[in-house]
């Protein structure tokens, strides 16, 4: 129930075509999901502080850790993440690609869903892409997973990589659903790099999702004038000003400036 003036929470939902998996492997917000080499680095910013000696750089210069990067570290922590319900072998080679896994989705969904992993052929996309890397493996791997979401009126859901991801052997290619498409189902296509056997354990992320209103942002383009100056110069001095970075203390002060 509602008050006279409460606007509704925007809520978005993903569903499993698979009952349980909710509760196995679950979507999950991507700030809960913690890299093993972010953990590593945090571990580093304590030894070091947030200024560390630059390796390769001038003695006397010092380099910002990025422990603590806001662009890093925003990214990272926006939306939530789908991630592989069960393991996935595979099999990639020029003569096509080959997969296993232990539980047959098709069958658990009650034939409700797909088999877990397809593929999109040469013919379907990359024949027509004239700078496709020399050695990637020409199909994409389409993981087909057991959900499919509702997404709010008047919002877009964006469907990228991982945000660092420490992978190095295929990219999620991105994609982005409307709620034009009534429940559509959520499949992560990866483009691996070269061939090969590959394992996807249970709990591998294999997309992220970020949920954005679908609304017409105007945009303005113009030269270095007074006004840009002024701004900038408080940037800086907010940037420079404290020998241990605080972006706290520089978004509240950013926002009190922009607010006058």
């Amino acid at each position: 129930m509602y008050g006279l003036y409460d606007t509704p929470m925007k809520k978005i939902e993903f569903i499993s075509l698979i009952k349980g998996v909710e509760t196995t492997m679950p979507i999950i917000p991507a700030k809960e999901y913690k890299h093993q080499w972010m953990i590593d680095m945090a571990k580093d910013f304590k030894k070091t502080g947030s200024l560390a000696k630059g390796g390769d750089h001038a003695e006397n210069e010092r380099v910002l850790h990025t422990s603590r990067c806001p662009g890093i570290i925003n990214i990272k922590n926006e939306g939530w993440l789908v991630r592989t319900h069960q393991d996935i072998k595979l099999n990639i080679s020029g003569a096509g690609l080959k997969w296993s896994t232990p539980l047959n989705d098709y069958e658990a969904s009650f034939e409700t869903g797909e088999v877990t992993v397809g593929i999109h052929k040469e013919f379907a996309y990359t024949d027509f892409r004239k700078n496709w890397p020399e050695g990637w493996f020409k199909g994409l791997v389409k993981i087909n997973t057991p959900w499919v979401v509702k997404v709010p009126l008047g919002y877009k859901l964006l469907q990228l990589h991982p945000s660092h991801l420490d992978t190095g052997d295929w990219m999620a290619v991105p994609g982005s659903y409307t709620d034009s498409y009534g429940m559509p189902k959520l499949n992560a296509v990866l483009a691996f790099f070269r061939d090969g056997e590959y394992m996807i354990p249970a709990g591998t992320p294999v997309a992220q999702m970020i949920l954005v209103k679908n609304d017409d942002v105007e945009m303005e383009q113009r030269g270095r004038d007074e006004k840009f100056m002024r701004d900038y110069e408080i940037h800086s001095l907010m940037s420079h000003n404290k020998f241990e970075r605080s972006y706290n203390y520089m978004k509240e002060t950013w926002h009190k400036w922009m607010k006058k």
